[in-house]
């Protein structure tokens, strides 16, 4: 089973290798047929990871797609905004993101009890935590509206830094938030399905019609002579509002057999509350190190600020985003197999999640590091001062929370999250008093960055310890060896190398173009030769050679 598994994440990283070593559209567009190709093989064992496969290719295919759409939208809402009022969306949209822990809590809830009835072959159950979970949202729905005209309301126009002139601008889109916020909290129901029964191409359609609307919006905002951030909060709105309206469509459709309605069952209704609850720790923690670290940006540093951390997370988005699809197809497989007692291959499929994830963000993460500076220039041209600073920290931290994303799922899956949400929860909520300690100390902002490194890393090691125990044969010691220790010694290695030739070489794009390829290629070898295991190397040549002969066949 696992050689199927490996065999398909080492086919993968060969189909990003090609990909990079060309930063076309077109060349992305080949690399998916490859790795339909290669996918496909995969596809025709029995094994039962093949769907993990089939939703990371389609996720896959999804990426390059919406990357390539999402550059291109990206800088054209930057030019046609400015700086200050792309920090003023920024920043409003990440103080309505606070409300948005609750929206959070209860989707992982949902997700997490019907994947995992799903799993159990329990279906009368997943339905009445579907019925639920829609009346819970709905009552949830008014507690955000009743905290967010009154108490937030009070906190936007008090307490933010915001150009006289733009007040009136930065109520509307405050307003336009707060009901995607309600929105995207009614409609999590339709989405967990949707992830419960891992329809990935749905997902990865709609995804890419978003991107596209997306950039529709971007030029529509930069033909605009009016208010351009006006406009272009009310057509994110309405997209949003749209995408959800089609994903209650489609469920109502494709699972007849689950009712979407409101219903109440104290059995259900309990647990899928409780659970909420004790996630929303977690959550509100996360949402607290991202939202309240942009609001003290806003306080210390001006709407400016905001602008340098969103374009240093667009950054990192770009390269998170083969990880992030990736965690999107293995999270259903891995509460099914809680649900399956299936601890032994639990365990090994945890290891595995998180070591291919960190491969696969840092062989584009070592060469974005080392030339972050002239790829953001060359991207958008123009950045503030600061952003190079801060997307490098970005990556850092992400690179740590690859390792932390199937922990999280496999503590998830148990259901005990208690006493692992009070722990973790309160290390990562320690983040915003140490951010504040520092800019409030006079040091520069990309200080609050520093403070969510040091969290992250406290939060990764608690959930390594906190694994055992709820998950029978799990070793800390075994995954800290085999996969965190690996893969760091492989990035240390693979960074030498980039960073010389960035100092030796010109600073023109196609030279940048040639560093990155170059870093990425030796960032594969790294990782191939330590990083991997030597079943793993075995597995990986295998595939390579059986490629290759079939394509000499074919010539033939």
């Amino acid at each position: 089973m696992w050689r199927h598994f490996i065999r398909f994440q080492s086919e993968s990283m060969l189909c990003l290798k090609k990909s990079k070593k060309i930063n076309t559209l077109v060349y992305s567009i080949k690399k998916s047929l490859i790795c339909v190709l290669l996918t496909l093989k995969l596809m025709s064992d029995p094994s039962s990871n093949r769907r993990v496969a089939k939703n990371t290719l389609l996720l896959y295919i999804r990426m390059f797609i919406t990357m390539a759409i999402g550059i291109w939208t990206s800088r054209i809402v930057l030019n046609a905004l400015g700086f200050t009022d792309q920090g003023l969306y920024n920043v409003v949209g990440g103080f309505v993101g606070l409300s948005g822990l609750i929206t959070a809590s209860i989707g992982g809830s949902i997700s997490r009890f019907v994947t995992f009835a799903i799993g159990s072959g329990d279906l009368e159950k997943a339905n009445k935590a579907i019925q639920n979970a829609i009346s819970v949202q709905w009552f949830l729905a008014i507690i955000i509206l009743l905290v967010a005209e009154t108490i937030g309301l009070w906190f936007l126009n008090n307490r933010l830094v915001i150009p006289p002139d733009r007040i009136t601008a930065v109520n509307i889109i405050y307003q336009l938030s707060i009901g995607g916020l309600v929105v995207s909290l009614v409609s999590s129901a339709p989405n967990a399905l949707i992830i419960a029964y891992e329809r990935m191409g749905v997902y990865a359609a709609i995804a890419i019609v978003s991107s596209v609307l997306s950039l529709g919006i971007a030029i529509s905002i930069s033909l605009f002579g009016g208010d351009r951030l006006i406009l272009y909060a009310t057509l994110q709105f309405v997209t949003a509002l749209c995408i959800r309206i089609f994903y209650m469509a489609y469920c109502r459709r494709s699972f007849p057999n689950l009712e979407l309605k409101f219903g109440f069952d104290k059995e259900i209704f309990k647990p899928i509350f409780s659970f909420a609850g004790w996630n929303s720790i977690g959550t509100t923690a996360s949402v607290l190190r991202g939202s309240g670290t942009g609001i003290l940006l806003n306080i210390f540093g001006g709407p400016v600020a905001n602008t340098i951390n969103g374009i240093a997370n667009s950054v990192n988005n770009l390269a998170t985003v083969f990880v992030s699809d990736f965690t999107t197809a293995y999270t259903p497989q891995i509460t099914k197999k809680y649900a399956g007692g299936e601890y032994s291959e639990l365990i090994a499929f945890v290891q595995q999640c998180s070591k291919f994830s960190f491969i696969l963000l840092s062989v584009m993460a070592v060469p974005i590091f080392v030339n972050v500076e002239p790829l953001l220039v060359l991207w958008l041209k123009r950045i503030p001062d600061g952003t190079v600073i801060f997307a490098r920290l970005i990556i850092v931290y992400s690179l740590i929370e690859t390792f932390s994303a199937p922990l999280i799922r496999a503590k998830n899956a148990t259901g005990s999250i208690r006493n692992y949400q009070i722990v973790v929860g309160g290390i990562l909520l320690m983040t915003i008093p140490l951010t504040y300690i520092f800019l409030k100390s006079g040091l520069p902002i990309y200080y609050s960055y520093v403070s969510i490194l040091i969290t992250s890393a406290f939060a990764f090691l608690a959930r390594i310890i906190m694994l055992r125990g709820s998950l029978p044969g799990w070793s800390s010691y075994i995954f800290v060896r085999r996969v965190v220790v690996r893969c760091i010694v492989a990035t240390v290695f693979a960074l030498p190398l980039s960073i010389v030739l960035n100092k030796i070489l010109p600073t023109s794009i196609l030279w940048v173009l040639i560093q990155c390829g170059v870093g990425f290629v030796w960032s594969c070898v790294c990782m191939y030769l330590i990083a991997c295991e030597g079943y793993e190397r075995q597995a990986l040549m295998g595939i390579i050679s059986g490629f290759f002969k079939k394509i000499k066949l074919n010539v033939k």
